[in-house]
């Protein structure tokens, strides 16, 4: 994880100062860049100090914790820590902790997940709601079409449906229907007629 990178790239940095000038103070912690959320404890012979003052680093229940002075108030943080014993020069052993604060890693993944999903439901409802839009806006010739055929009766058999200029299947229905009126419209017509010669002949 980039924790871990971190926490061993620091590890590298700190190691080679004590390789090179063979010992290592507060100031040298502080040059290097080592900056919170990313803490060092260094205990050698009998010195022992860190990158921050009043750096405590433990554990309870599993998890990993630093307690420190943050914005001049004590404050505890969730870490990633690692522990090592670097043998310097002179065979001098250095107790090196390494420690890094893991809680905006949790908070930005936190928020990137939150920001996520809210994006997704947003993006669900506007392709529900453009579907919906856009299936209405599909069918609604079809309907028109449908009420138009609906009110036809003998009374208007002259009216014809409004046929859609699409140049698509909605515009050869239309056609379709309105020569079907055309048909039954001649047809009536004719019935009337012979309805109405026979009548004047009896």
């Amino acid at each position: 994880s980039s924790d871990n990178l971190s926490l061993l790239q620091t590890r590298r940095n700190v190691e080679t100062i004590i390789r090179e000038k063979g010992t290592i103070n507060q100031d040298d912690l502080i040059e290097q860049g080592i900056r919170f959320p990313m803490v060092v404890k260094v205990k050698y012979n009998d010195q022992e100090f860190s990158s921050i003052p009043n750096l405590t680093i433990y554990e309870e229940n599993k998890t990993n914790y630093l307690k420190l002075d943050y914005l001049g108030e004590p404050k505890v943080f969730r870490a990633a820590v690692s522990n090592t014993e670097f043998i310097g020069p002179g065979q001098i052993s250095y107790q090196l902790t390494f420690a890094k604060n893991i809680e905006d890693g949790f908070y930005n993944r936190r928020v990137t997940f939150v920001t996520t999903a809210i994006a997704s439901f947003l993006g669900m409802l506007l392709s529900i709601a453009v579907g919906s839009y856009m299936s209405h806006e599909s069918f609604k010739p079809i309907s028109n079409m449908r009420k138009a055929v609906d009110s036809i009766s003998a009374d208007n058999l002259s009216n014809r449906i409004l046929v859609p200029t699409t140049g698509d299947e909605l515009t050869d229905l239309g056609n379709t229907f309105n020569s079907l009126l055309d048909r039954m419209e001649t047809a009536y017509n004719r019935q009337s007629k012979f309805v109405s010669d026979a009548s004047h002949e009896l």
